[in-house]
């Protein structure tokens, strides 16, 4: 599935940390580009706000979260895709869903992170501070999550 959501990353504040806003028209959008941006943050990027269509990759890595609500699954694949960056290099910028199961109780996503074998490793460590937010109105996704850099 390509990306179709917007992203906002605010203002970073002294502590090293900010909010990474996210809207698209469906769940799976909106965690795929909350997913992908946070990935861009990991690989000392910011971007300008949008995710264009998914470029050819050359390693793919299996990322899955599992949790009893929907900000808590992102919060555990946010945790299992970082961690592949961490081993794998930055060259993974990219994240595909395969699938978000309601799982009563609970639920389960698994997906890819996707992008070049030959990236380096990140300069900085990147991590949620919290439990992403996840509302749903009138068709569309939005996803608040605190994110914080170190060094």
């Amino acid at each position: 599935m390509e990306t179709r959501g917007t992203y906002k990353i605010g203002s970073w504040d002294a502590a090293g940390e900010a909010t990474l806003e996210v809207r698209a028209g469906s769940l799976d959008e909106a965690m795929t580009t909350a997913l992908t941006a946070l990935a861009l943050v990991a690989a000392g990027e910011g971007g300008d706000g949008t995710i264009g269509p998914e470029p050819g990759s050359d390693v793919s890595v299996p990322i899955r979260g599992q949790g009893a609500d929907l900000g808590e699954v992102l919060f555990q694949l946010a945790g299992d895709m970082l961690a592949q960056i961490d081993v794998n290099g930055t060259g993974l910028r990219r994240v595909r869903l395969d699938g978000l199961l309601d799982a009563s109780p609970g639920f389960t996503a698994w997906g890819y992170a996707l992008g070049a074998a030959d990236g380096p490793d990140p300069a900085t460590s990147v991590s949620l501070t919290g439990t992403p937010t996840v509302t749903s109105v009138d068709g569309a996704t939005t996803i608040k999550m605190r994110i914080s850099k170190g060094a």
